[in-house]
């Protein structure tokens, strides 16, 4: 009977200690990453009064007679699942979303923490303000790769020291990228009219192709800015103009030579529209002309040397120096070639199809074409009779007065009256290009309207850090689907790359954009910094859209990013999911110091409780392993959030409840065995 006493004493012991547990659980309720722990009970062993029997004959087997001796505690097991996260809006404030502990040390040893309640120091180390002791990770390695976003780290766990007077250096813009749209409604493509003004451009022949040789000498010694080319132009007795600055380089041919100072025109609101380079024959061979955009006897073009100029680059460019070439009326007769106009920019080529349609006085309607063909039907005779057969009974000529086109009627035969001048018609032209691969045979008409024009402006850094305005100015070039582009630097000429050539597909997603020289955009600062070589890449054709186009809809080119900056100075930092701390400087870069590391143990329950929510290494709970968070370890870090206790305090009233009955019930059969072993000694009476 006495058995029964201790057994009771075994079950109010074991019922006390999770009663002790429980406390603990509630007590920690709204501690930082608490993980509560539950009891699990065990009979400790069993009396045998008798074995059990087996059978004999037609007996069956007996059991054994057994009682127990009570309860015990089997295991206190720490509950390690995730508490909820709480923000706090405080960077340093971290917590682990899924596997992973926090390592921290005191400079001996290592613990091990889900309590990410930190924060930087005076000497910049990340820390637990409670304890003191220092978070431990991985160092960023300072080998240039940071910069790229390719960041490695030391394998070495390591005190966490973020240097906070840590500065950014300066980075040379090495790359711009251009997006946005180009307006295909800009500058849409020239026609002519009845108010068309024809006449023959004032032109001057300059050198041809076997003359380039000597230019490229002469260009070859001087030094930048040594070549200003000046160009005046007359027209209805106004005077403008303006100077370019030729580029001082090796040119490879004439084509890429007029294709420069055709960019330095388009960039040149004194001179676009008024003025352009053509390809034209010159002593027999690809040559460069200067001809103006209009034509008649009352336009002139002047070239000389600028005023600052050290080479005579109007005598090396096959000019005469002061030279005035003045313009002449368009005429009408055998072998007067459409190319002869100064209304036709580009030149016509084979297949190109020159449309007209009009209304006559009288409000019907006409219309035809001419097909261009080289030597056969090239000429404005050629034009004015496929007018003239689609008007009927009149004959199409130029005023010579005024350069307009005029239609006659023609007299009856044998009559000795003149034809009269029609009146009150209506007519336009429009050129159907042969849109042919080949960039010289593409042709152009010239319109009345000056080219259209964009231009967007960006910084751009040395490598000592100094900022400079890149401007991009996109013009309307004659020719369909191409734009000339320009740049210039704080206002200047840069060295090499500055002007070229972007083309579309007709479907208005990119297809080409180069420079003329083939040369990226570079110039030299002033400051003695070393020369800026800037990329321009655009989008892959393929992407189609992303980079450059060319819709009907405003123009938005921008250059929407650039890998240049200035020097900077950290304000800020934050810590991401993977556990990087990134510094944040004022002149824009972002730099990763040092990476916050997670452990995990195979039985994380094995863990020693070291109090103030620190867990030290045991055998049971097998060898630490560290890693990055989200990738090595199926852990996030979760920045201005900590995690709280997952103690359901429902659950633990419960078992608060549980315990107590269970309590009562052991301390009860200690009173019970106590009454019988009373009745037992009152038999003696």
């Amino acid at each position: 009977m006495i058995d029964s006493i201790y057994i009771g004493i075994t079950g109010v012991q074991s019922h006390q200690e999770r009663l002790t547990v429980i406390g603990n659980n509630v007590a920690n309720i709204n501690t930082t990453a608490f993980k509560g722990s539950r009891v699990a009970f065990s009979e400790v062993m069993s009396q045998t009064i008798s074995e059990g029997t087996a059978p004999r004959g037609q007996i069956a087997a007996t059991n054994p007679k057994q009682t127990g001796v009570g309860v015990g505690i089997a295991s206190i097991d720490r509950i390690q699942t995730q508490g909820s996260l709480q923000l706090t809006g405080i960077d340093t404030d971290l917590a682990v979303e899924g596997d992973g502990m926090f390592v921290v040390s005191d400079g001996t040893r290592d613990l091990y923490t889900r309590d990410g309640t930190f924060a930087f120091d005076t000497g910049g180390r990340l820390v637990d303000p409670s304890t003191g002791l220092v978070v431990k990770g991985n160092i960023a390695r300072d080998d240039g790769t940071n910069a790229l976003n390719e960041i490695s780290f030391e394998a070495e766990l390591k005190e966490l020291i973020v240097p906070l007077n840590r500065e950014s250096e300066a980075r040379a813009t090495t790359q711009v990228q251009l997006a946005g749209n180009l307006d295909a409604a800009g500058g849409s493509a020239p026609v002519w009219s009845e108010d068309t003004i024809f006449g023959q451009p004032a032109r001057h022949e300059g050198l041809n192709e076997g003359q380039l040789a000597n230019l490229n000498t002469q260009l070859a010694s001087a030094s930048r800015g040594a070549a200003k080319l000046s160009i005046t132009i007359v027209e209805d007795r106004n005077t403008t103009g303006g100077t370019i600055s030729v580029p001082i380089k090796e040119y490879a041919d004439v084509a890429e030579l007029r294709d420069e100072l055709n960019a330095l025109i388009y960039a040149d609101d004194s001179l676009k529209g008024k003025v352009l380079f053509t390809r034209e024959l010159v002593d027999g061979s690809s040559g460069l002309v200067l001809r103006s955009i209009t034509g008649g006897e009352n336009v002139n073009v002047t070239v000389d040397d600028g005023g600052t100029s050290e080479l005579p680059i109007s005598s090396l460019l096959g000019f005469t120096k002061g030279g005035t070439e003045v313009g002449a009326a368009a005429a009408i007769g055998a072998g007067v070639e459409l190319n002869s106009l100064a209304n036709v920019g580009e030149a016509l080529t084979d297949g190109d199809t020159i449309r007209f349609t009009g209304v006559k006085p009288s409000g019907e309607r006409f219309d035809g074409e001419l097909i261009f063909e080289g030597t056969t039907r090239d000429s404005i005779d050629d034009l004015f009779a496929a007018v003239e057969d689609a008007y009927g009974g009149v004959t199409a000529g130029i005023d010579p007065n005024n350069g307009r086109l005029v239609f006659t009627t023609i007299p009856e035969e044998g009559s000795n009256e003149l034809g009269e001048r029609i009146v009150g018609f209506d007519v336009t032209f429009s050129l159907l290009d042969a849109q042919t691969s080949v960039r010289e045979e593409r042709s152009a008409l010239v319109g009345p309207d000056a080219p259209f024009s964009f231009s967007t402006n960006t910084q751009v850094f040395d490598e000592q850090g100094e900022s400079h305005s890149l401007t991009f100015t996109f013009t309307k070039g004659l020719v369909e689907n191409e734009w000339q582009w320009s740049s210039t630097i704080d206002g200047l000429t840069p060295d090499g790359g500055n002007v070229g050539t972007v083309t579309f597909l007709p479907d208005g997603t990119i297809d080409t954009f180069k420079s003329t020289d083939g040369q990226n955009l570079t110039m030299s600062p002033t400051n003695g910094a070393g020369a800026i070589t800037v990329d321009i890449p655009v989008s892959d054709p393929s992407v189609r859209l992303g980079g450059l186009t060319q819709f009907v809809a405003p123009s938005s080119i921008a250059v929407r990013d650039q890998d240049g900056r200035a020097s900077g100075n950290l304000v800020s930092m934050s810590i991401e999911e993977n556990g990087h701390i990134r510094g944040l400087f004022d002149n824009g870069d972002s730099q990763v110091f040092a990476r916050v590391a997670l452990a995990i143990f195979d039985n994380a329950g094995g863990l020693r409780q070291e109090g103030s929510n620190l867990f030290a290494e045991t055998i049971s709970s097998g060898t630490v392993r560290t890693g990055e968070a989200t990738t090595e370890i199926q852990g996030a870090v979760r920045s201005g959030h900590i995690e709280l206790s997952n103690v359901d305090l429902a659950e633990e009233f419960t078992s608060m409840i549980v315990t107590q009955r269970g309590f009562q019930a052991s301390a009860r059969t200690i009173t019970t065995s106590d009454e019988l072993m009373s009745e037992l000694v009152n038999l003696k009476r």
